[in-house]
């Protein structure tokens, strides 16, 4: 299991791997290669760069759109699994770059949520926190 990200594609049904194989002709190795370097955001929008993902998606690009939307719910569905075993969200809390400047990606993952109670405030969230210690809810 896992997240898609930069250049890796996250969560695929492990028999993706010898069709692909047969289907390009080639070996399972070097399809492994392409689904851990060549896929992910750079192969579905060209580059595995965030930034310059969210940069394209303000700008309209289609292709960035579908990225982030993958990206966020697929999170979201993280997300919501950890609540059957933990019985409950008590707090989400974004670190690194999402955490720090995506209000793109954390709008998007959150109003997934929003079926699970799950709130913020948008103005507070849109200044990445920065007048509320980082509390954007």
């Amino acid at each position: 299991e896992g997240l898609m990200m930069g250049q890796r594609c996250g969560d695929v049904d492990p028999s993706i791997i010898l069709y692909m194989a047969n289907k390009l002709g080639m070996d399972c190795k070097d399809v492994l290669g392409m689904m851990n370097s060549q896929s992910g955001f750079l192969g579905i929008a060209g580059t595995p760069d965030s930034r310059d993902l969210e940069d394209r998606f303000i700008a309209g690009d289609e292709t960035a759109a579908l990225a982030i939307e993958m990206f966020c719910y697929r999170v979201a569905k993280y997300v919501a699994a950890y609540t059957v075993p933990l019985g409950r969200i008590d707090a989400i809390v974004f670190t690194g770059g999402i955490g720090e400047k995506s209000c793109i990606k954390r709008k998007k993952i959150l109003d997934y949520l929003a079926p699970l109670g799950i709130t913020y405030d948008d103005d507070t969230n849109n200044e990445n926190g920065k007048k509320t210690s980082g509390l954007i809810s």
